[in-house]
C-alpha cells in the first residue's frame, strides 16, 4: 500500500510539471493561437519560425518577443515575464479584463498599438531599472481608463497619438527624450498638464 502511494505521489507531481511546462509549436494551443495570429499578419516578425514558438499560460511568445496575448484572458492583472525585449504590435489588442500590466526592466520597446483598445487598463508599472527605449505609434490608443503614466526616463522616443483617447490628466515626459511624433492624441484633446524633465531642448524633435 505505501508503494502504490508513493508511485501516486510520484505521477501527480510528474502530471504538475509537465502541465506547468511551455506547450510547443506543434500543440494545439500554439495552433489555436497562430490561426488568430495569422488574421492579423501574414507572417512571423524578425525571421522567427513557429518551431521557435512558445506559449505559457495561453500566451504566445518567440525569442524574447510576447507576440499575443488572447483577447479572451480575463486576468485583471498580467506581469510581463523577465526577458522578454519586445511586446509586439497588437499584442494585447481588444483585451477589455486588464486593469493592470507590469512591464519588465528587460523591455525595450513597447510596439505600435500594442495595448490598442484595452478600455479598463487604468495602471501600467515599469521597473526602478527599466531599459525601455521606445513607445510606438497607437501604443495606448483607446485605454479609456488610463488617467495616468510615469514613463522610465530611459525612453527616448514616443510615437504618434500613443496616448489618444485616454484619460490621461498629467504627462511628464522622460529626461532622456530626444524625439516625439506629434500629435500625441488624435482626439482633440491635449494633455491639462504637460512638464518636460529637465533637458536640453535641442534634443527634442517635433514632427507635425
Amino acid at each position: 500500500m505505501k508503494r502504490i502511494c508513493m508511485l501516486l505521489a510520484a505521477f501527480t507531481a510528474l502530471f504538475l510539471l509537465m502541465s506547468a511546462l511551455p506547450a510547443q509549436a506543434e500543440s494545439p494551443e500554439i495552433s489555436d493561437l497562430l490561426t488568430e495570429y495569422y488574421k492579423e499578419w501574414q507572417e512571423l516578425p524578425f525571421g522567427l519560425t513557429e518551431d521557435e514558438l512558445t506559449c505559457v499560460d495561453g500566451v504566445l511568445y518567440g525569442r524574447d518577443i510576447l507576440l499575443m496575448y488572447p483577447k479572451t484572458r480575463t486576468d485583471a492583472c498580467f506581469v510581463i515575464p523577465d526577458g522578454i525585449g519586445y511586446v509586439w504590435d497588437f499584442a494585447f489588442m481588444d483585451n477589455d479584463s486588464l486593469k493592470k500590466v507590469v512591464v519588465p526592466d528587460s523591455c525595450k520597446i513597447l510596439g505600435a498599438f500594442a495595448f490598442w483598445a484595452c478600455s479598463n487598463l487604468a495602471e501600467v508599472e515599469f521597473g526602478a531599472n527599466s531599459e525601455l527605449l521606445i513607445v510606438d505609434d497607437f501604443c495606448f490608443s483607446e485605454c479609456y481608463a488610463l488617467q495616468q503614466i510615469r514613463l522610465p526616463d530611459s525612453v527616448y522616443l514616443v510615437g504618434e497619438a500613443a496616448f489618444s483617447y485616454t484619460q490621461i490628466q498629467r504627462f511628464v515626459f522622460p529626461e532622456q527624450i530626444v524625439f516625439i511624433e506629434k500629435p500625441l492624441r488624435r482626439d482633440g484633446a491635449d494633455f491639462p498638464c504637460v512638464e518636460f524633465a529637465p533637458i536640453h531642448w535641442k534634443r527634442i524633435f517635433q514632427h507635425g
